[in-house]
């Protein structure tokens, strides 16, 4: 069963930030603009949070979990034979606070596909760039949520903005919020 992470913003946030009262359905705008936040970045970012993280074996002297943020390590197990498990203590392995772990005597990792199983505190406690993006997000959404770019009554015209490929409406990303968020994004790591 997947992790389930709070919204990044709450719906008493959206209606202090807009001065308008939230929306039906805020709650669904909430968590969808953090969940696109959170796909595009490949990792759950914030709260701070205690899990099991499961990654493929490289073969090789490291191992990258995904966080940008790994605060304490809790204890780590690695799959060595279709029957062996050996586990160790955080003492043990060395690792960086981004995720980058060391095998003990700096031997190599396991092959095994999901063949590292780590137990880690990670995460941002302090994310308000985070909720400000979100709100952002699902305002742009909440005033045009049928998908519409201007509208135009008689003399006066109104038009909303769009996110990365003039989509207006919905929860997406703008090409600028993508270019924030590259700073807490796995993808693209050595």
């Amino acid at each position: 069963m997947a992790a389930t992470y709070p919204p990044f913003a709450t719906a008493a946030q959206y209606a202090e930030w807009t001065g308008a009262p939230a929306p039906a359905g805020i709650d669904d705008l909430l968590d969808g603009a953090s969940t696109a936040i959170r796909r595009y970045c490949g990792w759950h970012i914030a709260p701070v949070v205690i899990e099991d993280v499961v990654v493929d074996g490289t073969g090789q002297r490291l191992v990258i979990l995904p966080t940008l943020r790994l605060l304490n390590l809790l204890e780590i197990e690695e799959r060595v034979d279709s029957i062996t498990v050996a586990v160790y203590a955080p003492t043990d392995v060395e690792w960086s606070r981004d995720g980058y772990l060391r095998k003990p005597s700096r031997g190599l990792w396991t092959r095994w596909l999901r063949g590292v199983t780590a137990s880690i505190e990670h995460g941002f406690a302090d994310y308000g760039d985070l909720a400000t993006m979100v709100l952002t997000m699902v305002a742009r959404g909440a005033a045009s949520p049928y998908g519409l770019t201007s509208q135009t009554v008689g003399s006066v015209s109104v038009g909303v903005s769009t996110s990365s490929g003039g989509q207006a409406g919905g929860i997406a990303l703008t090409d600028d919020q993508a270019q924030t968020l590259d700073g807490y994004r796995l993808f693209g790591r050595p």
